[in-house]
């Protein structure tokens, strides 16, 4: 074999070819693949939206892919355009399979790894979720901060409520924002928050945040610059006045956040030496602490229960109080309802396991109708008491969080019912499904 081989070798070295690899897969062809001609406009879509995603890399083509490396180079190259980097005014993305197709050492190998790859790991798509809209970017960052995310940065950094913390760590991995959203006591406000995160995350992801460093001739350690880095991102004007920081800094601080990196904070209009100065002496002094409060103690944002409690009544009240997490339970009933018009349809869940009456009162609907406006939607509890979950003239909202009308001094567990009229002839739908977070007490 080996006698075989080196002519072919020696050949090549002559040539001026001695840098090709004779095992590529995808050596240049002029030829049309056939696996490009054939392949369906669904898949095209899919195989054009992941080479074109910022986030693929030649080493994710070369690496994970099993792409030829002259390959994925050439695929990046092309799509990055002159100044080499993705996500710029000169990039050239792909518009056709056979744009693609036409690319170096790409060819009908090339092309079946891409797909592969492309349909078991699609990239994201834009999503509307509870009404708030999240581009195609933000959906792939979200995704990505919120699978890797720990306790720590979901609950101090983003302040989100303990609850939903705990609900998206069990939830992990996600696929979709739409998957986050339908997290119990995962809402607008915290979809908003999660939003909001996507330039850290982006940070994160390529790898360049780094903490500790000097700015604006203030030098901070890798512990300090995570303190500073949270009061940048979280702290109010008041909040970083009272900690010694000049109004002319602390207001445009919290005008341009978030932040991934101190760096980004120290460039802001504003911010100045004193500025930093005054953020590195706040942060040696504070460092936020999140204490774990124990079973019937008063609980919020900031004052965590511990571990096998959650924190319930936080819907109607100002603090609430931890409980044992098995009076805590989502139920869900995915039988599809028609609505028809006029006449009320109801559809019930059994709720059964919690404590005696309940405490927190949640409603998730999914609504199929073209005239959600039209709807009047009523829950009624075990004990008959009835409260409006959709006023007609309202488009509501997909999270329900009930207040007022709701008995929290009667049974929780039995029969939940909701009942839907469609008021206004002409349109028809359909609940295609519903659930119930509750959190319980005893009488």
């Amino acid at each position: 074999m080996r006698t075989s081989v080196l002519p072919i070798l020696l050949l090549l070295a002559c040539c001026g070819e001695a840098d090709f690899d004779v095992t590529s897969p995808d050596p240049e062809s002029p030829e049309a693949s056939q696996f490009a001609l054939t392949m369906s406009s669904a898949d095209a879509a899919e195989l054009l939206a992941f080479v074109n995603d910022p986030s693929t890399t030649s080493n994710l083509l070369d690496d994970q892919v099993a792409l030829d490396a002259r390959a994925a180079a050439a695929i990046i190259t092309h799509r990055d355009g002159a100044d080499g980097i993705a996500g710029t005014s000169d990039d050239d993305l792909y518009g056709t399979v056979a744009e693609l197709d036409h690319v170096a050492f790409v060819g009908d190998t090339a092309l079946k790894r891409l797909l592969a790859w492309a349909l078991t790991h699609p990239v994201a798509k834009a999503e509307t979720v509870e009404g708030v809209a999240f581009t195609a970017e933000q959906v792939s960052l979200v995704l990505w901060g919120v699978n890797q995310a720990t306790n720590d940065e979901l609950n101090d950094e983003l302040q989100l409520e303990n609850r939903a913390v705990n609900a998206l760590l069990a939830g992990k991995p996600f696929v979709s924002v739409a998957g986050i959203g339908a997290a119990p006591y995962v809402g607008p406000a915290a979809l908003t928050k999660l939003r909001a995160n996507a330039p850290v995350w982006a940070a994160k992801r390529a790898g360049t945040v780094t903490l500790a460093g000097t700015f604006d001739s203030v030098t901070f350690d890798e512990a300090t610059a995570k303190a500073a880095l949270k009061l940048a991102n979280t702290a109010t004007v008041q909040e970083l006045t009272a900690g010694g920081l000049p109004v002319a800094g602390a207001a445009p601080i919290t005008s341009n956040r978030p932040f991934a990196t101190l760096e980004q904070v120290s460039k802001v209009h504003g911010v100045g030496v004193a500025t930093m100065r005054a953020l590195h002496a706040l942060a040696k002094t504070t460092v936020p602490v999140t204490p774990s409060v124990p079973d019937g103690e008063a609980c919020d944002a900031r004052r965590v229960c511990l571990s096998g409690l959650v924190c319930a009544g936080l819907t109607h009240m100002e603090h609430g109080f931890c409980r044992p997490s098995w009076m805590a339970n989502t139920f869900r009933s995915g039988t599809p309802l028609a609505i028809p018009d006029g006449a009320p349809v109801s559809i019930g869940i059994t709720v059964r396991g919690l404590a005696s009456v309940p405490e927190d009162v949640i409603v998730h609907l999914e609504l199929d109708h073209p005239r959600k406006s039209d709807l009047q939607i009523v829950l009624t509890q075990p004990s008959s008491a009835e409260s409006v979950v959709w006023p007609v003239g309202s488009n509501g909202d997909a999270r329900v969080v009930m207040g007022a009308g709701v008995e929290r001094d009667s049974g929780v567990n039995g029969e939940w019912f909701l009942t839907i009229v469609d008021t206004v002839s002409g349109q028809t739908g359909t609940l295609n499904g519903w659930s119930l977070e509750l959190t319980s007490r005893w009488d």
